[in-house]
């Protein structure tokens, strides 16, 4: 019941599975719950001051969104995707993206262009700033993680297709919380806006070609970050034991 702390009960009026879904979307998608962690209905339905039913229609339709699964005789729990799902929704992700950059060219608003670039150089500061890979590394990563999020969903928008939008909302919801669990260091962080960079400048310009190669590989090297970060997680931490042999 801890691990739920964070959500607040809900107003009374208007649609509660509606409003418990998006509560419940939001924590799952910045990472306030994390992947592998189980969902219980009637928990949720205490922490939220609303009845089980509205709950129940709520993890319905965040099944549907993909953001929660669940599993017989047990209950809901938020996926903890495989290396291979992972490679699959970010390739899946490069097609959206760049099938539509040069519309979004044409479209783009140059003055919120320029303030993403903006905020990329002084983000970038502050991860050169600083001086520990550890230092203010999840305040710097949910820093990133939201920019991020919001000039990719900026350049999408810009194509004015709304089906491509809500498509691409759908993978770029579940790839979030999967970045989060990752634990991505700061030079990870500065490389990744690098590339941001060259393609603002790439948009800038109206270089529709150049701007498709730099996303095409900007997403294929946040998915080689993003499963290295994984599996280096993963990986179970030396004890004293075999410390002492390794210096043996």
């Amino acid at each position: 019941m801890e691990a739920l702390s964070f959500l607040e009960p809900v107003s009374t009026k208007g649609n509660l599975a509606n409003k418990a879904y998006v509560i419940i979307k939001d924590a799952i998608v910045n990472g306030w719950i994390t992947s592998g962690h189980w969902l219980m209905e009637d928990e949720v339905a205490k922490q939220l001051c609303i009845s089980r039913t509205p709950v129940r229609e709520a993890f319905r339709r965040l099944q549907g969104d993909g953001l929660l699964e669940f599993i017989p005789r047990k209950g809901a729990r938020v996926p903890d995707l495989s290396d291979s799902e992972l490679e699959e929704l970010l390739d899946a992700r490069e097609q959206i993206e760049i099938a539509f950059l040069g519309r979004s060219i044409e479209n783009i608003d140059l003055n919120k262009l320029n303030k993403y670039a903006s905020e990329f150089k002084d983000l970038e500061k502050k991860m050169i700033g600083a001086k520990d890979v550890y230092e203010n590394i999840s305040d710097l990563q949910s820093q990133y993680i939201m920019l991020d999020r919001n000039f990719h969903d900026f350049i999408i928008e810009s194509s004015g297709n709304r089906y491509w939008l809500e498509i691409y909302h759908s993978l770029r919801n579940i790839i979030q919380f999967s970045s989060f669990k990752a634990g991505l260091i700061s030079s990870q962080f500065e490389k990744a806006i690098e590339e941001h960079n060259a393609l603002i400048d790439a948009i800038m310009a109206k270089d529709t070609l150049t701007a498709k190669k730099i996303m095409s590989a900007h997403i294929q090297n946040f998915k080689k970050r993003l499963l290295f970060a994984i599996k280096r997680n993963k990986r179970p931490l030396p004890t004293a034991s075999s410390n002492k042999r390794s210096h043996g």
